[in-house]
């Protein structure tokens, strides 16, 4: 995203003129013929391309005619080793800075230079921002290291100047303190526009007192001191101009507040005092200058006040109220052409953004960033809103905050509305690239209506369906509702639920009844009864709708009592018409799903945004979406780590169940979707593994060896290995490693590797199998190793082809068709593909493999007691072992003479490569595939509901017989 954000930016500029206008080229090179007719800078350092950029940028500013006018000095500096067109870094800004500043003492001269010194690089950052040398980010970026570096240089003069007088704090271990500014807003995000006003708050420390000066005072006597001689010293306006403005109204109690406080003092002020509007605006925080190490620390202390551990939805209604203000503000003073308050303006995308941060940073530490643009991309990262949209809200922030930008270019002062004359207007057009002002407005128009509309659609709400459209009718039901709920003993009850289609109306009655006489209930607070007053008539109108209204009402009632003590996913229910829609719809279809929900009620939150839960995501999805939401995470808290890796992997459960139930994705991508979910989390699980046993290893993988080149491959069999898992499948895993990788060694050194190897995969299970507070990742099978459970956990590659090749009983063989290579290193994971092709295009004797595949399909069938009238979708003659056995056993009879046939694992795929090659006839072909989709799609449902893979015999009985058929045919 930062680069879509650098190159747009930079398409709006001069380069990006195919015409320059005559007129005003024309005054670009009369004004710089008369500079350099009035200078004594040598002509023959001004290149032609720096002359050539002046040409085009100066007409555009008349604060840039005005210091190249006012001192030679800015034009010589400019163009000395090319300044003007490279980028420049903070450490190379503080060593410039030290080199202006260095030796003024006084304070009028220190003044004077730091101007100097500031002007000479906006002249800088503004000519390659026009000039379309530097995007959008690089520009914000420098504007803001310049603060910082201003903040910093003036504090640093301000503590030798004050020596004397005051000597220097000290806290009560004597240890010196210095004064702690906390950049917010723009600066805090490091996103800094040309002309603003730089908002920050200052801190210290702690108590104590001033030493080695004339005189001892407190620290909070020092530090307001040098804060209010650092403010006169920035924002006071003088021949050379200012610094920057400088803006303190963001402390704690505003202007009536002390200008400085101590880190425990402002702890205590937001515990006690804070408000909302006060966590949106630490949302930006960041330590910008002097104690940077103390920042950081008071940063990390208000963090639980600004980012709720929990999704914070008690938030929404704060969020609303400032939402409805902004628009208030909009209809009145704001018009369109405020670029920062108007509609679909700056402020409307922040809103936008920090709304996200707020309700879910808590848990997503990853959207607890200042930048915008960094928030923004894991927004979209997370799926909180669609890929277009977050695009769509990047450019038009660029766009507008770049318009920003040229307009205080202009000038040097801080203008956020477009202008009104005809001059400025073009002016304005031509710095942002486009040839005239009704081009411009037509785009500038287009991204604020954008930004509006995404900022209107947050909160809103639609009421629940009734599947009543006159509002007579909605208003009846709902009466009826409320009745329902609050006189659930009244015998017109049975007849009004009748009414609205549940079956047991009786059983409805008096489960509401005892529900609402519970202790639990009747022990909650009177706010929380309220809120349960409003809600359980909505629930009841919901189900009411539904396929199954007594299945919904019960599902979703038992997560309602499941989090009457956290009250705060009633009011997310409550608040979010949508998400009480989907819960009673997947109530009604998946015991699975409410089960999910009543467990880890925190999945509520998965329900809200209807693009996100019904959506197909790849495995680039999944990676993405893991790496947000674990980024910021810290791998000494293991267990947290842990329980967030659950979280994400039943998050997505629901996620798939939902969109399969809707018809969002086919039957045959719930496998690919489950599989590539498991896949990820088990490539993050062996990462963070290998991370906490590297150092353990033989010092011959040690500062050799990344986790990928490792020599260590791990190969999934079964459901995984074939992309074809269900919801409730295990892992099946093989071990496998390459000793060859590190050279010749010895027998010593083979131990040590395969004792490593051992450790490894056990605490890779550990954390893998283990049940935390948030249950279990996946369940790990290895017995499908050599040599079964009897064998080693993690064999080496020869072992396993000799195993293969030797001992390997046909059904291990059969197992090998699904095998797949999917984590760690891949020249293992080519040589395990290697052996797999050899051992499977094998030729084999007809009759002894048909005898050992129908000993084992025997075996299984006859693990399962066949009960009459029932069939088991997997265990049954006729079902899913029926046909993954005919394949199987077609794969390894002709895979000597086909060998792409073992290019494939997924059954039905293989099905059609079988039909493709002759080797298997169309009509048994289509109706292994028929019987195999059915199978699985009833499977799947079966999943989703808690029951038994069992259905009535008859249900599926001319699709079994057809499997049937094929199974004789082949075997007879």
């Amino acid at each position: 995203m930062k680069k879509m954000c650098d190159d747009f930016g930079k398409a709006l500029s001069v380069n990006s003129l195919s015409h320059y206008p005559k007129r005003l080229l024309s005054e670009g090179r009369d004004f710089i013929n008369r500079l350099l007719a009035s200078v004594d800078t040598p002509h023959d350092l001004i290149s032609p391309d720096l002359k050539g950029i002046l040409e085009k940028v100066l007409p555009l500013s008349a604060f840039l005619r005005h210091l190249l006018t006012r001192k030679d000095f800015y034009l010589f500096e400019l163009s000395k080793d090319a300044f003007w067109n490279r980028p420049i870094s903070q450490n190379r800004l503080h060593d410039l800075a030290t080199t202006f500043l260095d030796n003024a003492r006084k304070e009028a001269l220190f003044a004077e230079r730091l101007r100097i010194f500031r002007n000479l690089l906006m002249l800088r950052i503004a000519i390659r921002d026009m000039g379309g040398l530097a995007g959008f980010c690089q520009t914000c970026a420098e504007l803001s290291d310049l603060a910082m570096v201003c903040l910093d240089k003036a504090i640093d003069f301000l503590e030798e100047i004050m020596l004397p007088e005051y000597g220097y704090p000290t806290d009560s271990k004597g240890k010196k303190l210095r004064l702690i500014v906390i950049g917010m807003g723009k600066l805090g995000a490091r996103e800094l526009n040309f002309s603003s006003d730089i908002d920050i708050i200052f801190s210290f420390g702690g108590p104590g007192k001033t030493v080695k000066g004339k005189r001892s005072i407190s620290n909070e006597e020092y530090f307001v001191i040098q804060a209010r001689k650092l403010i006169r010293l920035l924002s006071q306006s003088t021949p050379e101009g200012f610094v920057f403005r400088v803006d303190t109204r963001l402390r704690p109690f505003g202007e009536s507040g002390p200008l400085v406080m101590s880190c425990e003092a402002m702890a205590e002020y937001y515990e006690t005092h804070g408000r909302q509007w006060e966590r949106y605006a630490l949302v930006k925080a960041s330590p910008v200058a002097g104690d940077l190490k103390s920042g950081k620390s008071l940063l990390s202390m208000l963090r639980p006040f600004v980012y709720r551990k929990y999704i914070d939805y008690s938030t929404i209604e704060a969020l609303k109220a400032m939402k409805s203000m902004i628009l208030a503000e909009q209809a009145g003073k704001a018009g369109p052409d405020n670029v920062k308050l108007g509609p679909g303006g700056i402020r409307d995308i922040e809103f936008i953004v920090q709304t996200f941060q707020l309700i879910k940073g808590g848990r997503i530490k990853s959207l607890q960033t200042p930048s915008l643009l960094g928030a923004l991309k894991v927004i979209e990262e997370l799926s909180l809103l669609d890929s277009d949209t977050c695009t769509k809200l990047a450019r038009s922030y660029v766009f507008l905050r770049t318009t920003e930008n040229r307009l205080q270019e202009y000038a040097d002062m801080q203008v956020q509305c477009l202008p009104r004359d005809e001059e400025r207007r073009s002016v304005l057009a031509v710095s942002m690239g486009f040839t005239d002002w009704r081009v411009f407005i037509q785009q500038y128009r287009m991204h604020t209506k954008e930004a509006e509309g995404v900022f209107k659609g947050l909160f809103q709400e639609k009421e629940t369906g009734t599947g009543l459209e006159d509002k007579e009718d909605h208003d009846r039901v709902m009466l009826e509702a409320v009745f329902v709920w609050t006189t659930p003993e009244d015998k017109k009850v049975i007849d009004i639920l009748r009414s609205w289609g549940f079956s047991s109306p009786d059983n409805i009655a008096t489960l509401i009844r005892n529900f609402k006489d519970s202790r639990k209930v009747r022990s909650l607070s009177g706010q929380v009864q309220q809120l349960l007053d409003t809600l359980i008539p909505k629930l009841l109108v919901a189900t009411a709708n539904t396929h199954d209204p007594d299945k919904a009402f019960k599902e979703a009632l038992a997560i309602f009592e499941a989090v009457l003590k956290r009250s705060i996913y009633l009011v997310l229910l409550n608040q979010n018409p949508s998400a009480l829609e989907h819960l009673v719809y997947l109530c009604g279809k998946s015991r699975l799903v409410s089960q999910l929900i009543r467990r880890q009620p925190i999945l509520l939150d998965e329900l809200v945004s209807a693009d996100s839960l019904f959506k197909s995501f790849s495995k680039g999805d999944f990676k993405r979406l893991l790496s947000a939401t674990i980024a910021a995470l810290s791998r000494k808290d293991l267990e947290h780590w842990l329980d967030e890796l659950r979280r994400f992997k039943k998050a997505n459960i629901l996620r798939i169940a939902a969109s399969q139930l809707k018809a969002i994705i086919p039957m045959d991508r719930v496998g690919i979707e489950l599989s590539n979910l498991a896949e990820v989390l088990l490539a993050e699980v062996y990462k963070g593994t290998w991370k906490d046993m590297y150092q353990k290893a033989p010092l011959f993988i040690q500062g050799q060896r990344a986790m990928n080149d490792s020599g260590l491959g791990i190969i999934a069999y079964g459901k995984l290995g074939s992309q074809e898992m269900t919801y409730s499948s295990d892992l099946d895993l093989v071990f496998l490693y390459a000793p060859d990788r590190f050279g010749e060694l010895g027998t010593g050194e083979r131990g040590q590797l395969g004792y490593f190897y051992s450790r490894l995969i056990q605490r890779l299970i550990f954390f893998l199998s283990t049940r935390t507070s948030q249950g279990i990742l996946y369940e790990i099978d290895t017995r499908l190793r050599p040599n079964g459970s009897q064998g080693v956990l993690v064999s080496t590659l020869r072992t396993f082809e000799e195993y293969q090749n030797e001992k390997a009983w046909t059904w291990e063989h059969q197992a090998l068709i699904k095998a797949r290579f999917i984590c760690g290193d891949s020249k293992c994971g080519q040589h395990f593909e290697e052996i797999r092709k050899s051992v499977l295009t094998k030729k084999r004797d007809d009759i002894r493999l048909k005898t050992d595949i129908l000993y084992m399909r025997n075996k299984i069938l006859g693990s399962y007691p066949q009960k009459k009238g029932q069939f088991h979708l997997k265990r049954s003659p006729g079902a899913l072992v029926d046909i993954e056995f005919i394949v199987q056993f077609l794969v390894l009879r002709y895979a000597h003479s086909e060998p792409d046939l073992v290019k494939y694992r997924r059954t039905k795929k293989l099905i059609q490569v079988l039909a493709s090659y002759g080797l298997l006839s169309r009509p048994d072909a289509y109706r292994l595939a028929l019987a195999f989709e059915r199978y699985q799609e009833r499977l799947s449902l079966k999943a989703l509901d808690l029951e038994e893979p069992v259905v009535p015999l008859e249900e599926l009985d001319e699709i079994r017989e057809g499997v049937l058929e094929t199974w004789n045919r082949i075997f007879s």
